[in-house]
């Protein structure tokens, strides 16, 4: 059984995140910065009428913040809660298969524990990102 992954790229680093989670894709739109939010809340912005926060996952996995203006927002849905993602980039889909792949000795780590999998594509190492986690860490 596989499961399909969204490769994003963000600071320089490849990371994948949970197909099935993904709303939408849309460009980076303004946000309104949330007094006594962490560093890696970027604030909150108006998709289609409904505020969402929108986290920068770079700043989450311990990297620099995307620059003012650039990146896209990855909207995910996760347990009821809709939040965006800001990523240098949306690259791909790609499958995972479901099998042992001898990362589990990696899974947990990262900034916070927020690493799922290690993983590879082409030659790129890529790290799948634990969309629970990230969610009750930045957005708690």
């Amino acid at each position: 059984m596989s499961r399909q992954l969204l490769l994003v790229r963000s600071r320089g680093s490849d990371y994948a995140l949970d197909a099935s989670h993904v709303r939408e894709i849309t460009s980076r739109l303004p946000a309104t910065r949330l007094p006594g939010a962490g560093p890696e809340v970027i604030g909150l912005v108006n998709v289609r009428g409904q505020l969402l926060p929108v986290i920068d996952l770079a700043r989450c996995l311990g990297g620099s913040a995307v620059s003012d203006g650039e990146g896209e927002l990855v909207i995910v849905t996760f347990e009821g809660r809709t939040f965006g993602l800001l990523v240098d980039e949306v690259r791909d889909t790609i499958q995972s298969a479901d099998e042992p792949s001898g990362s589990e000795l990696l899974r947990g780590q990262g900034p916070g524990g927020l690493i799922r999998e290690v993983g590879h594509f082409g030659e790129a190492v890529v790290l799948e990102v634990d969309v629970r986690e990230l969610a009750a860490q930045s957005l708690a």
